[in-house]
């Protein structure tokens, strides 16, 4: 089940019961959907398809530079929020909300 959170054309949130993995794509200098919500143990996919590098970094995690073309997975183990961001591009955020 999910919900969907937009605003203009882009979906900036969205929310999962029980998903166990999520993709997320790195687009226009920022992180789509921007918040995601998943369950205990699951795994988030993020998928760079911008033409400059970004690097994943968050609480506990951090990717090797991403050209386009490349992923990066991290699974979330433990309950909590973890805010990341881009190490290059310091506006680019993002949330992920493990239940």
């Amino acid at each position: 089940m999910e919900n969907l959170y937009k605003y203009k054309s882009h979906i900036i949130c969205r929310r999962f019961k029980n998903e166990k993995n999520i993709d997320n794509r790195i687009d226009c200098f920022n992180f789509f959907p921007a918040e995601v919500v998943i369950a205990r143990g699951g795994t988030v996919t993020w998928r760079q398809k911008d033409s400059d590098k970004h690097i994943v970094i968050g609480a506990g995690f951090e990717s090797l530079e991403l050209s386009q073309g490349q992923t990066f997975q991290h699974k979330f183990e433990e309950i909590g929020v973890y805010d990341y961001k881009c190490k290059i591009h310091a506006s680019m955020k993002g949330k992920i909300i493990v239940k």
